[in-house]
């Protein structure tokens, strides 16, 4: 019977405390909504000179060596299928805000806001290449630096 008790009271007592988090921990009670708005957070204060914002890090420049073929035009456009050996850059400039190359399988290789810019792209066989974007656009594969 004793036995009984004991874990009958080691269960209320879990269930307690669960409660207790529960209430607090969750945000659900107007007595801690009320406690968070009647404390106002003080702002901090700028002591010493002032600091000059952090700027965002920049990608890696990728460099590149020379123009092995090269594509443009306008709108999306099929540029043919691709085999290389070693690594090769992809250097692109677009007119648009958007710039996509994809294989004819679906496969993503580019898709980007930036007018221009360069991306490595490994080794391999990609078929049937397909550019797409809403204005004119050139495309150059080049040698890995």
């Amino acid at each position: 019977m004793a036995r009984h008790r004991k874990r009958t009271h080691r269960a209320s007592a879990s269930i307690l405390v669960l409660a207790a988090v529960a209430a607090t921990g969750c945000g659900g009670g107007a007595q801690h909504a009320t406690t968070a708005a009647s404390a106002p957070v003080p702002s901090p204060r700028q002591s010493g000179p002032a600091r000059a914002p952090i700027a965002a890090p920049r990608p890696p420049v990728i460099s590149a060596g020379r123009t092995i073929r090269s594509f443009s035009g306008a709108g999306g456009r099929e540029i043919g299928s691709l085999s290389e050996k070693t690594p090769i850059v992809l250097q692109w400039s677009a007119a648009g805000s958007h710039f996509q190359l994809f294989t004819a399988r679906g496969v993503i290789l580019l898709d980007s806001h930036a007018r221009a810019g360069r991306i490595r792209l490994a080794p391999g066989s990609y078929s049937r290449l397909h550019v797409a974007s809403p204005a004119s656009w050139t495309l150059l594969l080049r040698a890995s630096a």
